[in-house]
């Protein structure tokens, strides 16, 4: 018996409200726990009341997810941005997760990446494919623009 193909979705959403370090805490406590059981894997970014996420793993597993997070209430306007089948996960070993957290708390957060600080490219996989990199470069510099206008 094979195994089931990978399969690679991004999506982007807004949050119906700013989210708070509690919001984004339980999505990551959840994510993890739930994303190890089902075996997928990927990143999730929140900035400016926006989501940008991308999964990974079998096929059918990722879209029963992707629709359960349709679902939530805590966002709209899920905008479905790639989605097809891969060779390998750009994101093997990644956590999922995203919150906001001052610098030292930052540090001992697996899978957190502080856009105001960091840029997304130094932290993504080099096996990342370009389509993806793009996205989530234009999502932190947008969301890095928004964040100083303010």
């Amino acid at each position: 018996m094979t195994a089931s193909p990978l399969y690679r979705l991004l999506y982007m959403s807004t949050a119906r409200h700013d989210m708070s370090d509690g919001d984004l805490e339980a999505i990551l406590v959840d994510a993890r726990r739930a994303n190890a059981a089902a075996g997928i894997t990927g990143m999730l970014l929140y900035g400016d009341r926006h989501f940008l996420q991308c999964l990974e793993g079998e096929r059918q597993t990722v879209e029963a997810l992707y629709d359960r997070i349709a679902a939530d209430p805590r966002h709209r306007g899920m905008t479905r941005l790639i989605a097809g089948p891969i060779d390998e996960r750009a994101f093997p070993d990644w956590s999922m997760g995203f919150r906001r957290l001052d610098r030292d708390q930052a540090a001992a957060v697996a899978g957190f990446v502080d856009l105001a600080r960091q840029d997304v490219t130094d932290v993504l996989p080099p096996e990342i494919p370009q389509e993806v990199a793009v996205f989530m470069e234009h999502f932190s510099r947008h969301n890095i623009l928004l964040s100083r206008d303010r």
